[in-house]
């Protein structure tokens, strides 16, 4: 009885199943580094803010690019298609959990915060969070659109409350 080698994919794709794996392993690693940093710098509130909301700005901007590549160029093989939506939904649950840090943050300074702008962020980071790989389309824009308005309103209150 011959047996598949442990490189190969289930699917007879050599390395899909790799890259999945080093794409997420990777992510880990970057999201784990940033959070021990983060920790060790006990940064005061408003700082946080503003890098937290830098930090979604630049993730909100990744997925929307992702979109737009997918709609415009498409991919070429099944294997790049299963690659591109992977890296869309952990970019999706990267997004997420700035979402849910950035709720935290906000709660911290409630009650000088609107209490509807912390149910709006609160609100992006569910949307997120039910995104999945079936989702259509519209769906995904329809939640990058709602997390770029919650985003403006607290950058917004943030140069208010200098």
């Amino acid at each position: 009885m011959h047996e598949e080698p442990m490189e190969k994919a289930p699917t007879g794709r050599p390395g899909l199943l790799e890259a999945f794996w080093l794409l997420s392993a990777l992510r880990v690693a970057v999201r784990t580094a940033v959070a021990v940093r983060a920790r060790r710098e006990a940064l005061p509130l408003r700082v946080r803010l503003r890098r937290e909301v830098r930090r979604l700005r630049r993730l909100l901007d990744r997925l929307q690019l992702a979109l737009l590549y997918a709609d415009v160029v498409g991919d070429q093989t099944l294997d790049a298609a299963l690659l591109r939506r992977f890296d869309l939904l952990l970019t999706a649950r990267e997004v997420a959990d700035a979402w849910r840090t950035l709720h935290q943050d906000l709660l911290q300074w409630y009650p000088e915060v609107p209490a509807s702008l912390v149910e709006a962020v609160r609100r992006a980071a569910r949307r997120f969070d039910r995104l999945d790989a079936e989702s259509p389309a519209i769906r995904w824009q329809a939640a990058l659109h709602f997390g770029n308005r919650v985003l403006r309103a607290v950058r917004h209150m943030l140069r208010r409350k200098r």
